[in-house]
């Protein structure tokens, strides 16, 4: 059985989201630990005719936390840093795009499986300890569904499924 180390789970976030194509960039330097919060929304029910409740799972609201340590010379840094500093951001100017790359997957024609979700950008913290560097946290809020595609990590563009168009 093969193992899947972290690296091979990869998330791109768009840093020109108002610019009309995507510039994809590598969320990773700076960050030591993050994962996809499922946080499910579920709903429970007693019948009167059972001992045990029913519970059904309704939906998602996920988020991709980052607790990161301020890196300017990384793409993906420097556009959260950018928005905390002119803002931080709110409503529409919180918006953008991520892309969750499974590279532990085959390519197909170059390309790794992928999905695209549009993300509300909420910060947390922003600063640190004297004498430490700058950290900033918060999370990406995923907003509505998901968009199935491939991704090419070579021109970083993401292409949607003809199931997902």
């Amino acid at each position: 059985m093969a193992k899947v180390r972290r690296d091979q789970f990869r998330t791109f976030i768009d840093t020109t989201p108002k610019a009309g194509s995507a510039t994809f960039a590598l969320l990773g330097k700076g960050i030591s630990d993050s994962a996809v919060n499922a946080n499910p929304q579920t709903e429970t029910e007693h019948y009167i005719s059972d001992k045990e409740a029913t519970t059904d799972t309704n939906s998602y609201q996920r988020a991709l936390p980052f607790d990161a340590r301020l890196i300017m010379s990384d793409e993906a840094l420097a556009y959260l840093e950018g928005l905390w500093r002119d803002g931080p951001p709110v409503l529409d100017d919180a918006v953008t795009e991520i892309v969750n790359v499974y590279t532990y997957h085959e390519k197909v024609e170059g390309k790794y499986p992928a999905t695209k979700h549009e993300v509300s950008i909420a910060y947390d913290n922003f600063g640190g300890a004297g004498g430490a560097g700058v950290r900033m946290s918060g999370n990406l809020n995923y907003r509505g569904d998901q968009v199935k595609g491939w991704f090419d990590p070579v021109e970083l563009e993401f292409t949607a499924t003809e199931e997902s168009a």
